[in-house]
């Protein structure tokens, strides 16, 4: 999608600047450590890692509010064995 980019360039410019402030730090450093960890914790992409978590996070309270309901998926009675032919 063209939203993750938008959103690394948006949030490298703010790193930048707000580490560009503090003067402890090897801004190169710090902005090449975050690429790293970016690339190798979300190789598909921002994006749809949050889009994951989310759906991940709403099912999981989904299935809590319907545990504490008592709902759920609907249990089925056991079929009765077939008959034998004769």
């Amino acid at each position: 999608t063209m939203i993750g980019p938008f959103l690394d360039a948006f949030g490298m410019f703010y790193l930048t600047v707000w580490l560009g402030q503090q003067g402890t730090l090897d801004l190169n450093m710090v902005v090449g450590g975050v690429l790293i960890l970016f690339v190798l914790l979300l190789p598909r992409g921002v994006v749809p890692a949050a889009m994951t978590l989310a759906t991940t996070r709403v099912g999981r309270g989904r299935d809590l509010r319907l545990a504490r309901r008592g709902g759920g998926r609907r249990r089925r009675s056991p079929r009765p064995a077939p008959e034998p032919a004769e």
